[in-house]
């Protein structure tokens, strides 16, 4: 005959959470610590990877990373991701797809000086979470403008040395949650930035015309070192891409 043996509630506890553990450790960084095989694998492709306090991976740079394909399969392993700096970086807008999975975690993205393109604003879009956005000296025009304009989350946006028009005036009027917006060297008019100032009266805005090295800013908060809010940053690790107040 046999007996079963009856577990005190410690014991249960116990079991509980060295199988919560185990499921942590298969899932890689999914949840609790982060996989070290996934934070070593990333550093050794030559991103820069930093951690939250439990250990998560929190922040991912590729500036100067050569495969691009391989860090963004190991960035697929990871729910917790809040910024991804692509700045410089040789991504794509198909790429773009692969971190479409950190849309509730991922509240920064840089893609400053990259080839990503309009079509590639569709992917970004459906990140719902993001706060801030670079896209300066990238070809984004107000056809991608157009598809951001639904993220209700972000409140930094760099569109410094893009296409955009006065046609993204109508698009960015209705981000009312904008508090800093970087549209110097783009095609945008003095007319369309006074409709726009006038649309986010809150928001500190800072531009010049293109070809221009004087550059205003408009907006309660304006600084006269607004001009320094460029897309300078296309490589390190500074996760912002100006001296815009952060959200």
């Amino acid at each position: 005959m046999i007996r079963r043996r009856q577990l005190s509630a410690a014991q249960m506890l116990w079991l509980a959470v060295l199988l919560a553990t185990s499921v942590a450790q298969l899932l890689g960084c999914s949840n609790g610590p982060a996989n070290p095989q996934v934070s070593d694998k990333l550093t050794e492709l030559g991103a820069q990877v930093s951690h939250d306090d439990d250990g998560r991976i929190a922040y991912v740079e590729c500036y100067g990373v050569e495969d691009l394909a391989q860090v963004l399969a190991q960035i697929k392993q990871c729910n917790h991701i809040k910024t991804v700096s692509f700045n410089g970086a040789e991504v794509a807008d198909d790429d773009l797809q692969q971190i479409a999975h950190l849309d509730g975690e991922l509240t920064f993205l840089a893609l400053t000086g990259t080839a990503v393109s309009d079509e590639g604003m569709a992917h970004v879009a459906a990140i719902s979470s993001l706060e801030r956005l670079s896209l300066g000296g990238t070809s984004i025009s107000d056809e991608g403008i157009a598809a951001l304009s639904k993220l209700e989350r972000l409140r930094n946006l760099d569109l410094f040395s893009t296409k955009i028009t006065d046609d993204s005036v109508a698009a960015l009027s209705g981000m009312k949650q904008i508090a800093a917006l970087q549209i110097s060297g783009t095609n945008l008019t003095k007319e369309g930035v006074a409709k726009l100032q006038a649309a986010l009266p809150d928001a500190v805005i800072a531009y010049s015309t293109a070809g221009s090295s004087d550059a205003e800013s408009t907006g309660e908060n304006a600084t006269p070192d607004s001009n320094d809010q460029s897309s300078s940053d296309s490589g390190g690790s500074d996760e912002s891409s100006s001296k815009s107040p952060a959200p």
